[in-house]
């Protein structure tokens, strides 16, 4: 009998996001007690590539940081951002 041989081939991927904005805003994070940069809503959904819904959600929960700008809006920190991308 014949053995047959199989080769198994196993790809990793990596993805980098780059975030290029005309205006950046850093605003002290009270939850990562540092200054940060802070994305709109409509920001952090492309960045995380989530529905803006789903980005209320998340900070509902706490498990994105937000925090309210001087216009009202919620502004999302980034570092928080990226520890839900890597979860």
């Amino acid at each position: 009998m014949k053995l047959k041989r199989r080769t198994e081939i196993v790809l990793e991927t990596r993805e980098t996001t780059v975030i290029r904005f005309h205006r950046r805003v850093f605003v002290f994070c009270r939850s990562c007690r540092k200054k940060t940069l802070h994305l709109s809503t409509a920001q952090a959904s492309r960045v995380l590539s989530l529905p803006v819904r789903t980005i209320e959600r998340l900070a509902a929960s706490g498990r994105i940081h937000a925090t309210a700008a001087d216009d009202g809006r919620p502004r999302f920190c980034a570092d928080s951002l990226v520890a839900v991308d890597e979860t």
